[in-house]
């Protein structure tokens, strides 16, 4: 075939449409065009078509992680994950992560670093729940496990999580008095667990926010 005619698309500063002599009609990146030389009047194969095509949404897919990027670091999962749910073709989403990977943009040891710093600051949690989040992002277990040990060598667990539970407790009985300790203790130890404190830290937390003859009875 043969590429009858080059020009801007409208509103588009970063496109082209490409005519054909077969009334064939492609809006593709002008990157996509310099790089495969392309000018009116050359004659393609349909093989060479389908590698402009190729190039053509592996530009738009990698503009689309870019933007994805701008807000924040990304793990390889979640911009795997972005780009599937825009219909890109695995191939391309492929052939994205390597390149992002190659440039250094994509680094999941450093995503799961940052994100475990920003997660810290947020407010007090056990080890169990920055974990849990972390394998959730598709972070390779030996990397959580490492970031793991390393951000908890500094951290007392027990003081935190005996912190969290006196603020917790006094928030509890704003709305429900003293009287109802035993409901707060079920539904302290709850919340203590789903913010991933271990069940030895949350019995001794336990002892100490509360009176032993308020504790419920084993």
């Amino acid at each position: 075939m043969i590429i009858s005619n080059i020009s801007q698309a409208k509103n588009k500063p970063k496109f082209v449409v490409l005519l054909t002599d077969t009334n064939n009609k492609y809006t593709i990146y002008k990157d996509v065009i310099k790089k495969c030389g392309l000018r009116k009047g050359d004659s393609i194969t349909d093989g060479k078509l389908s590698e402009i095509l190729f190039l053509d949404e592996f530009h738009r897919g990698k503009d689309t992680a870019l933007r994805y990027f701008s807000y924040r670091q990304r793990s390889e999962y979640e911009l795997r994950k972005k780009l599937d749910s825009k219909k890109f073709k695995p191939k391309v989403v492929d052939s994205v992560i390597a390149n992002l990977k190659g440039i250094g943009l994509i680094n999941d040891r450093e995503f799961a670093e940052s994100f475990t710093r920003n997660t810290l600051k947020g407010k007090a949690i056990g080890r169990n729940l920055l974990k849990q989040r972390l394998l959730d992002k598709k972070i390779p277990k030996d990397i959580v496990l490492q970031i793991i040990e390393k951000s908890y060598c500094n951290i007392n667990e027990k003081e935190s999580a005996l912190e969290t539970a006196k603020k917790q407790l006094k928030k509890y009985r704003i709305t429900k008095s003293k009287s109802d300790d035993k409901q707060n203790y079920i539904r302290l130890s709850s919340f203590l667990s789903r913010r991933g404190f271990s069940w030895e830290i949350i019995s001794n937390v336990m002892k100490q926010v509360f009176k032993k003859d308020e504790l419920p009875e084993e």
